[in-house]
């Protein structure tokens, strides 16, 4: 879904959208975004919502 909205990785070990390569980078992550992945998210859906509401998207 992260993807499909456009966010790229993020640098913090904790986020979910940090990039993993190794197993042990998977267990340092925490199953939420860090608040900047978070807050971007949250605008990118609210821009999404606007333009179904408005019709564009139809």
């Amino acid at each position: 879904m992260e993807i499909f909205f456009g966010l790229v990785h993020c640098q913090n070990p904790e986020c979910i959208m940090r990039s993993s390569t190794y197993v042990e980078d998977i267990d340092q992550k925490k199953l939420k975004f860090c608040p900047t992945c978070r807050e971007e998210l949250d605008q990118l859906t609210e821009e999404c919502e606007h333009k179904y509401r408005n019709g564009v998207n139809q």
